[in-house]
């Protein structure tokens, strides 16, 4: 069975499996480290976001310096998904 998922126009098509065919037919393990960073990235990016929501207007310093984290959390991933796309060495993806 696959399925189909859209995030951030990267395709992932996923065999239940256990495995993960990218859009440019590089297959990796669910488990694989780098769906790990995507996840955890995404996750510190979207805590980031909650503190500045509180910080509201009390906080105005506090709440620039998170807006700058979560636009070079944005950057990380970014670089990430192009080295993904254009690499053929799946191995420089664990760190196993």
């Amino acid at each position: 069975m696959f399925v189909v998922i859209n995030c951030l126009k990267l395709f992932f098509v996923v065999r239940i499996a256990g495995t993960t065919v990218l859009k440019n037919q590089i297959r990796l393990e669910k488990d694989n480290d780098y769906f790990k960073a995507v996840g955890d990235t995404d996750e510190l990016n979207a805590c980031l976001g909650l503190a500045r929501e509180y910080c509201g207007a009390d906080m105005p310093t506090l709440s620039s310096q998170l807006v700058e984290i979560q636009s070079r959390l944005l950057d990380i991933g970014s670089v990430r998904r192009i080295l993904l796309s254009i690499c053929s060495d799946v191995s420089m993806f664990s760190c196993r």
